[in-house]
């Protein structure tokens, strides 16, 4: 089925990932309970925050490369919040949008290969599905997701790089950040923040069929972070290799462990700050996501430590579903997708 065609199912539902509540009243589902019973070990590497902040003086040894996994078209009022004044003083009206699903690559010359989200599983490729598994979605979810229109696969973008996957760091775990887990070898670890499988949310159980697949034979590990601070939002983040080229950083509010994650590239810093803001828009006005989001005075707090994270040290900051980055400082500017 083609993008054009889901206008109709997508104005009775509201996109699978992000609307649990309403799937839950579709599907039968109980309300509240955890998304995965799949069990988790807690990863503990937490550092200052003024430690991550002395790292950004110089260039890091990780290769970055992003490529667009898949497209989708969802409503506006997910991706923004259209009661925010910015968006009211914008104009901006509830509508049909294209967004990307992208992959992160991220290359450390002695940690390995990593990715960064997961794009789409080659089952949802044309020329790669010939052959594949399933990307471990059933019934109402699959006809659902029909709508994304692959390009290129997990798998083809680790088998283009020569190396073996080393880790998957997830931004949160809603389905469309994670549907490429089904070309993930088994015994690969995932990473994601505190809470994330555990989180209850209305709808989670037409959802944990999906994800007993997708998880089954990885483990599952958890960031640790150091206790938060209202004067410091970004105190307790982990230093994830343990040489300050990749942190993980708390970012609460779109799902309850959402993460961003600040690479040391070759180029320079790099921030990737998943859905605490969908799009470079949201991103520059300071305006949080919309129905899309969990809690949205949290991903206020959240996006506004990442923006003024970015703004300090002028950082490319890339969005969850929109291509290239955006570089906030005296003047707003975009950067072009390499």
């Amino acid at each position: 089925m083609h993008v054009q065609s889901m206008s109709s199912l997508r104005a009775r539902i509201l996109p699978l990932a992000h609307s649990f509540a309403l799937l839950a009243l579709v599907g039968g589902s109980s309300l509240g309970c955890a998304l995965s019973p799949h069990p988790t070990v807690a990863v503990d590497r937490p550092a200052a925050s003024s430690d991550l902040e002395r790292s950004l003086a110089e260039a890091g040894p990780i290769r970055h490369e992003v490529v667009i996994s898949a497209r989708w078209v969802v409503d506006r009022k997910g991706l923004v919040n259209l009661q925010h004044p910015e968006a009211k003083a914008a104009g901006l009206r509830k509508g049909d949008v294209p967004v990307v699903l992208p992959v992160h690559v991220l290359r450390h010359p002695e940690r390995g290969l990593f990715v960064i989200d997961t794009g789409v599983a080659k089952s949802r490729v044309k020329g790669e599905a010939e052959g594949a598994d399933g990307d471990g979605t059933r019934g109402l979810v699959a006809s659902f997701l029909r709508g994304i229109e692959g390009e290129r696969s997990l798998s083809s973008i680790v088998e283009a790089t020569g190396e073996p996957l080393a880790g998957v760091f997830l931004t949160h775990m809603h389905l469309d950040h994670v549907l490429g887990l089904a070309d993930v070898p088994e015994g690969t670890p995932i990473y994601t923040g505190p809470g994330e499988s555990s989180a209850r949310r209305g709808g989670n159980g037409l959802l944990r069929g999906t994800y007993r697949r997708l998880l089954a034979g990885h483990e599952v590990r958890e960031w640790t972070f150091g206790a938060l601070d209202e004067a410091d939002p970004l105190a307790g983040a982990v230093d994830v290799f343990g040489d300050g080229s990749l942190w993980a950083l708390p970012a609460p509010g779109h799902t309850p462990g959402s993460v961003a994650y600040l690479v040391r590239t070759t180029e320079g810093p790099r921030l990737i700050a998943g859905d605490t803001s969908h799009t470079r828009w949201g991103f520059e006005h300071g305006v949080e996501p919309g129905t899309f989001t969990d809690d949205h005075e949290d991903n206020v707090r959240s996006l506004e430590a990442l923006r003024s994270l970015a703004s300090r040290h002028r950082i490319p900051t890339y969005m969850g579903h929109e291509e290239g980055a955006v570089v906030l400082g005296a003047e707003v500017r975009t950067v072009a997708r390499r």
